[in-house]
């Protein structure tokens, strides 16, 4: 029994080194440059708001639950982006994505904000609105 209550406190403490792991490389895209994808994400470098782009991938539950969200943004807005990390994993390496679903805001061709994980469409509004507002 102490065996396997062990084998699980190891198995959780590498998920969770992962978890900070991405959270940080993430986090570390802040400030980078990603004016190159402007031929695939056009607007992406405009000086004026932001842009949201989301990476996510088929086969990530949380992926699905999120992308009817982000349609449903891009109906409303412009300059919002999907990429599905397997088909484009160019844009992906230039952006530092590690895993998905992994959203970015935008501003004038660099990442001001990196969110990880699944998220609802208030927080992709509020980060959306507050980088556009930044001067």
């Amino acid at each position: 029994m102490n065996a396997l209550l062990y084998a699980a406190l190891a198995v959780g403490s590498l998920w969770l080194a992962y978890l900070a792991y991405v959270y940080w490389l993430g986090h570390a895209a802040i400030g980078r440059s990603v004016a190159a994808a402007r031929e695939d994400l056009p607007g992406i470098d405009v000086p004026e708001g932001a842009s949201l782009v989301y990476f996510y991938s088929e086969h990530c539950p949380p992926c699905r639950d999120m992308t009817p969200i982000v349609d449903h943004l891009a109906g409303e807005r412009d300059r919002v982006y999907k990429v599905d990390v397997t088909a484009r994993r160019e844009i992906a390496h230039l952006f530092g994505v590690r895993a998905t679903p992994m959203t970015f805001v935008v501003r004038e061709g660099r990442i001001v904000r990196a969110l990880l994980g699944a998220k609802r469409r208030d927080a992709l509004v509020q980060a959306l609105d507050s980088a556009g507002a930044a001067t």
